[in-house]
């Protein structure tokens, strides 16, 4: 087992694009009124539809160097952490250290992840 602190705040809680753009189609039901989800149902793919909808709503978006392709390895790799590392939480002052430890594809998901990659053993 691999140890390094690891101090990150991850928030996936997005809303899904183009739910409302469908097409209709003989024999289609809708549900009952009432509250519907707004999540993508996947984190990564409610991750990329929200930054889609961000670089979308830039007119200063040049789509020609937009590479959201790129976005996916990362956005595994983050699941990979999140979901399948062991981490233990530490108080210190003004806050909280996390120690996150993992192996094989985890702790190669949690080297890739950090800005820190050489302090990780």
């Amino acid at each position: 087992m691999r140890r390094f602190a690891f101090v990150a705040a991850i928030v996936l809680f997005t809303p899904i694009l183009a739910a409302q753009d469908h097409q209709h189609t003989s024999g289609m039901q809708h549900p009952a009124a009432g509250p519907q989800p707004k999540e993508g149902g996947q984190a990564a793919f409610a991750s990329i539809a929200e930054i889609v909808k961000l670089l979308d709503a830039d007119p200063r978006t040049d789509w020609r160097k937009v590479n959201i392709e790129a976005l996916r390895p990362h956005l595994i790799d983050m699941d990979e952490v999140t979901m399948r590392a062991t981490v233990r939480a530490e108080p210190v002052d003004g806050g909280a250290a996390f120690f996150v430890t993992g192996s094989g594809r985890t702790l190669d998901a949690m080297r890739r992840t950090t800005l820190a990659s050489r302090t990780v053993r």
